[in-house]
């Protein structure tokens, strides 16, 4: 059947006018600018957090540069080192000298933690994207974590690892002298243990290479089923390589971020990884909400591999443009701490994410396995 003319035009011209009610009208530049601070390992042993996480920043705010009311953010930018002492001084400049209205701090748990004994002084807000720590929010009223702590990271672990893998026998490489690692060995030995498993060896990583082998050779012996590594990569990658060299494929796992740092510093070492399972924030594989989508897509047309780090910097940065976009006239820094305070619910690239009154934070966590540099999601834990 055909359309007259007349009735064809009527049709488009309503669609037309449709769609165009769905845009939302531009945002014009107020001409006001909003300071952020960003503190973040830039060199180092821990730059690939810095870097990646602040790649992530930068790719949502050159896609929305402005706030609702038209005003810009404004990035400054210091690199502590993970060092505490460097963090501590990169926060007083930040506050005082540059005035900012928040800071996102991309440092690991031990920093943060120092940081949190002269946040009361500065009554700036701060989102820290990668501290795990439980501590990190005790005896201060100014630091958020926008991750899961280290007690919920190394509990799940062991559940999965009992109840969905029905593995009995485990043993754990950790670093004593490194709090993150110390607290997600502990939190999984004594979930573990408290479920009626094993642990037949729970050691700090030995750089000798003769005494590593002589250590797992006897584990292959007491038949460990499977070894827990919330060890850096170096230390992650030279305890496969011995692995391989005594021929024994017991199943292995991981921690957040473990993935990212060795695509960045052994990347050709990624597929002697094929089969460990890590538990992250992110996953290769899995659904993503409509934001997600968007960014996903946007971010990996421009080269870049979307990571559990820059997926962290992209999310951090997006909750402060929610936030800043609920403050009109106080005191922004002020009306930030009080809605974080209040508690305050976000969407983010893979689901919601609840920061709760007392500045905890609820997200999913995701058990993975490596597969060809990817990580495919077993399963999601809430």
């Amino acid at each position: 059947m055909k359309l007259s003319r007349i009735k064809l035009f009527t049709i488009l011209t309503g669609l037309l006018l449709l769609s165009g009610c769905d845009k939302p009208s531009p945002i014009m530049p107020s001409g006001n600018t909003i300071k952020i601070g960003v503190i973040a390992p830039l060199s180092g042993s821990s730059l690939q957090k810095g870097k990646e996480g602040i790649k992530g920043i930068h790719y949502l705010l050159n896609t929305q540069p402005l706030l609702e009311n038209g005003d810009k953010i404004e990035l400054y930018i210091k690199d502590d080192l993970n060092k505490p002492e460097l963090s501590t001084q990169a926060l007083k400049e930040l506050v005082k000298k540059h005035q900012v209205t928040a800071v996102l701090s991309l440092s690991s748990s031990h920093v943060v933690l120092e940081l949190g004994k002269i946040a009361n002084k500065y009554n700036t807000p701060i989102i820290s994207l990668f501290a795990t720590n439980p501590g990190i929010t005790q005896n201060n009223n100014y630091i958020t974590p926008f991750g899961y702590n280290d007690h919920f990271q190394g509990v799940a672990a062991a559940l999965f690892v009992h109840d969905e893998l029905l593995i009995e026998r485990v043993a754990i490489f950790k670093n004593s002298n490194n709090i993150y690692s110390k607290d997600l060995a502990d939190a999984f030995k004594n979930k573990f243990k408290s479920v009626r498993g094993q642990i037949l060896l729970d050691a700090d990583y030995i750089n000798n290479n003769r005494q590593l082998t002589q250590i797992l050779s006897e584990m292959r012996n007491k038949k460990v089923q499977l070894i827990y590594l919330p060890i850096d990569a170096n230390q992650v990658i030279n305890i496969v390589n011995v692995l391989n060299k005594l021929n024994w494929q017991p199943k292995t796992m991981g921690a957040d971020g473990l993935l990212v740092n060795i695509l960045i510093d052994h990347k050709k070492d990624i597929n002697k990884l094929n089969g460990m399972i890590t538990t992250d924030f992110y996953s290769s594989d899995l659904p993503m909400t409509e934001f997600g989508s968007v960014v996903k897509q946007g971010y990996e047309s421009k080269d870049n591999d979307l990571t559990s780090y820059s997926m962290m910097g992209i999310e951090s940065i997006s909750l402060l443009k929610q936030l800043l976009n609920q403050c009109s006239k106080k005191l922004k820094n002020k009306c930030i701490q009080e809605q974080l305070n209040a508690g305050v619910t976000y969407t983010g690239l893979l689901g919601k994410i609840s920061i709760n009154s007392d500045r905890t934070t609820q997200r999913v966590l995701l058990v993975n396995e490596i597969n060809n540099g990817e990580l495919n999601n077993i399963v999601q834990i809430y």
